[in-house]
């Protein structure tokens, strides 16, 4: 390989190689990894909205219905809708 190109392909080699290796590590997710959700007061337009954003997970919001449940009808369990409609 002659001087020239080596010269030329340096540079670019190793923008490539950074770019790979910026682009392999793992997202910082937006979320809080906090697992308490609160669900009271949200519409569901709201929940969604964080959903789509990224706001939360849906994991941690079924522990947010689930905490209400439990907080609402503990060992009872007659709860039969989470959200009803208005």
């Amino acid at each position: 390989m002659s001087t020239i190109l080596r010269q030329r392909l340096s540079p670019a080699l190793a923008v490539l190689i950074v770019a790979t290796w910026i682009g392999c590590e793992p997202a910082t997710p937006e979320y809080s990894d906090d697992l308490v959700y609160s669900v009271t007061e949200r519409s569901l337009h709201q929940i969604s909205d964080d959903l789509a954003s990224g706001r939360t997970r849906s994991a941690i919001v079924t522990g947010g219905y689930i905490a209400r449940i439990t907080a609402m009808d503990g060992d009872l369990q007659s709860v039969i809708a989470i959200a009803p409609a208005p």
